[in-house]
């Protein structure tokens, strides 16, 4: 995880530490990183609420709770992250998983490599007899 998500997950525990203190003995132990403030779970449609509001707030409207792993891992393997650290991020088995899911992310690589080839190796003059090709 990104250093700065490590830091506001520990300032995020400490905020939920305090608030069991206050509680004290009645203050139910879940183990939830997001629980509603007196530590019970959200129900679903309550969680759903909060969600599209924050979404709402932060321009994010058109991502659904349920879409976010999916986008998360579309937008690494976008960006070129490999297979097998984003594979690993998301707790699959092995990168072959992976693959068979957010294939269709990585539509546009074969045009990209052979652009990337074509770039590499430069606009060389064609044998006597065949034509050059863009």
């Amino acid at each position: 995880m990104p250093a700065a998500l490590v830091d506001a997950l520990r300032e995020h525990r400490e905020r939920q530490q305090r608030i069991k203190e206050l509680f004290g003995p009645d203050y139910p132990n879940y183990d939830l990183v997001i629980p509603l403030p007196d530590g019970t779970p959200w129900p679903p449609d309550r969680f759903t609420d909060a969600y599209v509001a924050f979404a709402r707030r932060v321009g994010a409207e058109d991502i659904r709770f349920h879409d976010l792993r999916h986008t998360y891992a579309s937008k690494l393997l976008s960006a070129g992250t490999l297979a097998k650290a984003v594979s690993k991020r998301l707790g699959h088995a092995n990168a072959t998983v992976t693959m068979n899911i957010y294939a269709h992310v990585l539509s546009g690589d074969d045009e990209r490599a052979a652009k990337h080839v074509q770039k590499t190796l430069g606009k060389r003059p064609a044998k006597k007899g065949v034509k050059n090709q863009k």
